[in-house]
């Protein structure tokens, strides 16, 4: 095609613009393109981040500390205080015996098994079920049962070789339902001694509350529902509180002997028998300590063989104030004394004692030929069990 001039149009150069526009929205790709002056390359100082908060429980606002009624437990210990507290009322205002089985039974279990549904809910233990615990609640408690009601039978009057044998016969009875409840577990530690022994305790003093409320059913004056319901009041809540103390503390001392899967009989198994049997047996002759105690005092004229037959002069009331204040000053140190125990026996290092390697033993296992300290290899379990290094 030629233009006006008849002359047809000379074509570019290759050096030579093309004298048409490029199509709207391209551009050259190998023109350089133009590019924002950046800053110097200099990290700016970060500010520390805030860690990161716990996740809230369900149904839970962040920061609000949960009540009894959000527990299992806790709404299960309250609705048997109201439970015991109707029952009782029932009884006294309108002296009705169909409601004593709950008061007797209700008062002496309600504790020992708010302790384990707490256990089981906020402080589990591996291996430790609730089936379990409950076995180990029925099973302590019936055994307990019959092995006092034949101690107090053998040991008729109340003495220091009596206290003393019904205590240690009580705590090596518990000790054998332990070990006897302990057989399925495939790990034994420490704590798993604590907390079965705990409620083998607990088992074996409520049992032993509601036979103390059924015996003060039945006094020298007929049937006395009053007194039924006042000592349900005064043992059920400390009852069984120093049965459990005393075989959590000889549970963890055996479970922490176990090595391998089996029971080592050590010294120290035998000193936390006899301690906790001492401890049993100051609990169980602290009234009557507090009965001559209280004597002494304010200088009164008694006999020891009425004493021990059970026949007291006739108390006043200053007495009888100082008697229940020695009573509760005395619980009170017996339960520190154990606690104190107990925080000892938790601190105490699980681990055997280190041993030193030597140069020669370090060069025949292949390690470094300096003297170095180590642990002592602790035997693994049967599950757990696998060829070492001089075994292969």
């Amino acid at each position: 095609m030629s233009d006006v001039t008849g002359q047809a149009p000379r074509q570019a150069g290759p050096d030579e613009p093309s004298g048409t526009d490029e199509p709207a929205g391209t551009t050259d790709t190998t023109a350089p393109t133009a590019t924002a002056p950046t800053a110097p390359s200099a990290t700016a100082p970060t500010a520390p981040t805030a860690p990161t908060a716990m996740p809230a429980l369900p149904g839970r606002p962040p920061g609000q500390r949960r009540g009894l009624m959000s527990y299992a437990w806790g709404r299960f210990l309250l609705a048997g205080l109201a439970l015991w507290l109707v029952a009782a009322l029932v009884t006294l205002s309108g002296g009705d015996t169909p409601m004593l089985p709950v008061v007797v039974l209700l008062g002496a279990f309600l504790g020992p098994l708010a302790y384990a549904r707490w256990v089981h809910e906020r402080r589990p233990v591996p291996d430790l079920d609730l089936s379990l615990l409950v076995r180990a609640y029925l099973v302590s408690g019936v055994l307990g049962l019959l092995c006092a009601s034949l101690l107090a039978g053998y040991f008729r009057a109340p003495s220091t070789f009596a206290y003393v044998g019904v205590a240690l016969g009580e705590e090596i009875v518990k000790a054998l339902v332990l070990l006897y409840l302990a057989r399925a577990l495939p790990t034994r530690t420490m704590r798993s001694g604590l907390v079965l022994g705990a409620v083998v305790g607990f088992g074996f003093g409520a049992c032993e509350t509601a036979g103390y409320g059924l015996q003060a059913l039945l006094n020298v004056s007929g049937l006395s529902l009053r007194t039924v319901v006042e000592t349900e009041l005064l043992r059920g809540p400390i009852g069984p509180v120093g049965q459990a103390l005393w075989t959590a503390l000889l549970g963890g001392t055996i479970f922490a002997a176990t090595r391998g899967g089996r029971l080592r009989p050590t010294t120290g198994i035998l000193f936390t028998l006899l301690g906790v049997g001492l401890l049993h047996a100051l609990w169980d002759s602290l009234r009557s300590v507090a009965i001559v105690f209280t004597l002494l005092i304010t200088g009164t004229a008694w006999e020891p063989r009425l004493l021990s037959l059970g026949v007291i002069p006739r108390p006043t009331a200053i007495q009888i104030q100082l008697y229940a204040v020695t009573c509760a000053v005395g619980f009170v140190l017996l339960v520190a004394l154990g606690v104190l125990w107990l925080g000892i026996l938790r601190r105490r290092p699980a681990g055997p004692a280190p041993v030193t390697v030597t140069p020669d033993q370090a060069l025949r296992a292949g390690g470094p030929s300096t003297p170095t300290t180590t642990q002592a290899p602790v035997p693994p379990s049967p599950e757990e069990r696998t060829p070492d290094r001089t075994d292969a």
